[in-house]
């Protein structure tokens, strides 16, 4: 079956956004890998659940800075992202990998070098430290 024109210019524009809206997707990272490089001093890891996710524990090294917080550009979220050191990678997680991936991007706009571990469940069964 042939497609016609305005069909396949509708698939085109798809697939070129579809491209472009992960262009600036940081780059994936597994759990050993983000605790080697937190450890080294070559990166900081950084939490975006909520507070009260908080509650199910969080990677020791962790910052927690919120979505939401950075949604809002709070004062909070300003003191840790200017607190940041561009030279170090920012390792960035949450429950499903979604918002670490939005917090990754507004980092990224703003000149850091990101990776998303994703979840937090990969850092638990990797076997990394937690706090409660």
């Amino acid at each position: 079956m042939a497609l016609n024109t305005w069909t396949t210019g509708l698939l085109s524009v798809g697939l070129f956004a579809t491209f472009n809206a992960n262009a600036s997707a940081s780059n994936p990272i597994t759990a050993k890998e983000a605790a080697a490089k937190v450890q080294a001093g070559e990166a900081v890891l950084i939490d975006v659940r909520e507070t009260d996710e908080l509650k199910y524990g969080k990677a020791t090294p962790a910052l927690s800075l919120p979505l939401s917080e950075v949604q809002n550009r709070s004062v909070l979220s300003k003191k840790i992202i200017d607190g940041l050191d561009h030279k170090k990678l920012v390792i960035v997680y949450c429950v499903s990998g979604a918002r670490s991936q939005k917090v990754a991007t507004e980092l990224e706009a703003k000149g850091f070098k990101t990776a998303n571990l994703g979840s937090f469940k990969a850092w638990q069964d990797a076997g990394l430290p937690i706090t409660k």
